[in-house]
């Protein structure tokens, strides 16, 4: 016989349990007791009480969004009709910021915002984001609060992607919760309307806010506006200038480098998660702009750092692990996006830029963490190259042959890759016939990571679609010329050695004239290169020292080899 339990013990356990759910969103103890919270959950679902608990957790995250757009100037959330389900009196209510907030009227310490609201955040999306997975509450969520609970996670999650570099540590659940949101309702809609989900707008929405957001921070402050982000960051540079040590991008922590780096992989999975289940469609290109945005920025924040970095043991483990998964995103997206392109749909450029930024991760990697960190961020790079390569070819491989053929091989940066460069001097050092008594630290200036990555890059090109060798080949060479008017002449001479030695094979002069002449593209490259070796070594003052001389003497002998000889004639 199952016990009676009375209507008053019945109120004393709903009272518990929205006593836990309240305290622990506004408390730093809500991973203490998740398992409490999420039986708590179950127990208000059960007792047909939901509403009250939906409205506590949302009230939370409208009261700090509300504070947050009062703080940085940014309009604040929305406050709709109330549902005929809420309460008589329970109405959602607009919580105003506080009075020394309002009108930019901030303190001088309100810049940064405290570990208690973001705690009250964090636990309140937590929870939300519990509600959503569980199909039973979710539907009754997304049918009364959706609205404004997205309102106020979209000012939250502003806040959190333009000021991260001020946070210590980063709670990531107010971003989880806004893009879980968007994609529920955009679910949701596809299930009430029977349309297809590549129709659906609020996933678009969602992501192209964020990478605005993104965006905004990796490439500075904004232009002052009218509008009402060009607040934000006037109050971010107020803020900046109130605490340099610790938020400006050039002298930020090692905190703030790897809350960036994942905030931008977390930004990452959910494309890729979206983009395969086709929610997102029309955000295609700017994602893969995102990505190499993004990419790039980790690359220089390792670059920035691999001198007297103040990163210890777990930061290094830390920022490992997410550059490991955001390369694997990134390279998803990357053969998302060759996989839809046509003759009739070609690549965009940043597919382009997104496959050298992703290769610049190992050599940069290996500079900021060393050798051995590298090497396993190689072994996942070994499961996408095939990708990658495909990613620096596309532009010749795919689309109308007419338009490929106009198309130069320009990264649009005045600087070397930094795996192109990392080749060539992995070449330059291979070819020195080091003494017996410097066989040690010959051994240990070659980079082991982009030697690895070299290595596994010709097997692909060698073994692949001619054309495919081709584009990546004239990719190649033209960075040997813009090292050319670098004056970069051991650049110049290394790239010519992978080139010619590697890709072409000048072992047998023969057969390497004959396969840069199907090469159309390297061959016309390597002409033209040869060309203009030539002239920099002929003309008065463009290399001065002899060294250099014979740095680009040797390339235009290596050059020579692998074309046939009236291609070079000209020249005598």
């Amino acid at each position: 016989m199952v016990p009676a339990i009375s209507p008053d013990d019945l109120c004393v356990l709903h009272i518990e349990c929205m006593n836990i759910i309240v305290n622990a969103a506004v408390t730093s103890k809500q991973e203490e007791c998740q398992e409490a919270l999420l039986a708590a959950h179950k127990l208000v679902h059960l007792s047909g009480r939901s509403d009250e608990m939906f409205e506590e957790l949302t009230n939370i995250l409208q009261s700090k969004a509300s504070y947050f757009s009062g703080m940085y100037g940014l309009e604040p959330p929305s406050c709709p009709v109330a549902s005929t389900k809420r309460k008589k009196g329970k109405l959602l209510k607009k919580t105003p910021a506080r009075s020394d907030d309002v009108d930019g009227n901030r303190s001088s310490t309100s810049g940064i915002l405290s570990n208690e609201e973001l705690t009250a955040v964090g636990g309140a999306a937590w929870q939300l984001n519990e509600i959503l997975k569980a199909e039973e509450m979710r539907a009754a969520f997304l049918q009364s609060y959706a609205e404004i609970a997205f309102s106020s996670l979209k000012v939250i999650s502003q806040v959190y992607i333009e000021q991260c570099l001020h946070f210590e540590s980063l709670d990531l659940s107010p971003v989880f919760a806004y893009l879980s949101l968007a994609t529920y309702s955009a679910l949701q809609d596809v299930d009430q309307t029977d349309m297809s989900c590549s129709e659906s707008t609020i996933v678009n929405q969602s992501l192209d806010h964020l990478l605005r957001c993104y965006d905004r921070f990796v490439n500075g402050s904004v232009t002052v506006s009218t509008d009402s982000t060009s607040t934000l960051n006037k109050n971010k540079k107020s803020a900046e200038h109130e605490h340099q040590q610790h938020v400006t991008p050039e002298g930020s922590p090692a905190e703030g480098t790897i809350n960036v780096i994942m905030l931008g992989t977390s930004i990452l999975k959910f494309i890729v998660d979206s983009t395969t289940i086709k929610l997102v469609n029309e955000s295609k290109v700017r994602c893969v702009g995102f990505a190499s945005s993004y990419t790039k920025y980790a690359v220089s924040a390792m670059k920035r750092h691999s001198e007297g970095s103040s990163f210890n043991g777990d930061d290094l483990k830390d920022i490992l692990i997410l550059t490991r998964s955001s390369f694997t995103y990134a390279a998803k997206l990357l053969h998302l996006v060759l996989a839809s392109s046509s003759e009739s749909s070609s690549p965009p450029e940043e597919a382009f830029l997104l496959a050298n930024n992703l290769l610049d991760l190992v050599p940069a990697v290996e500079s900021f963490a060393g050798p051995r960190f590298a090497l396993t961020l190689v072994s996942v790079v070994k499961q996408w190259l095939p990708v990658l390569i495909l990613g620096l070819g596309c532009r010749w491989l795919i689309g109308l042959e007419s338009e490929m053929a106009n198309k130069t091989c320009n990264l649009g940066d005045p600087d070397l890759p930094l795996w192109v460069a990392a080749l060539a001097k992995n070449e330059l050092l291979e070819a020195e016939e080091p003494r017996e008594d410097d066989q040690s630290e010959h051994e240990q200036d070659v980079s082991p990571s982009s030697r690895k990555l070299a290595e596994m890059m010709v097997t692909l090109l060698r073994k692949g679609s001619p054309k495919i060798l081709d584009s990546v080949g004239g990719i190649l060479l033209s960075n040997l010329q813009l090292a050319l008017q670098r004056a970069e002449h051991g650049i110049v001479l290394g790239l010519a050695r992978f080139a010619c030695d590697k890709l072409l094979g000048s072992s047998s002069s023969s057969s390497s004239s004959s396969a840069s002449k199907n090469l159309q593209l390297t061959h016309d490259s390597l002409r033209e290169s040869f060309f203009e070796i030539d002239r920099h070594c002929k003309e008065d003052g463009r290399v001065d020292d002899e060294c250099s001389r014979q740095q680009l003497e040797s390339a235009k002998v290596l050059i020579s080899s692998v074309l046939p000889y009236d291609a070079c004639s000209q020249t005598s």
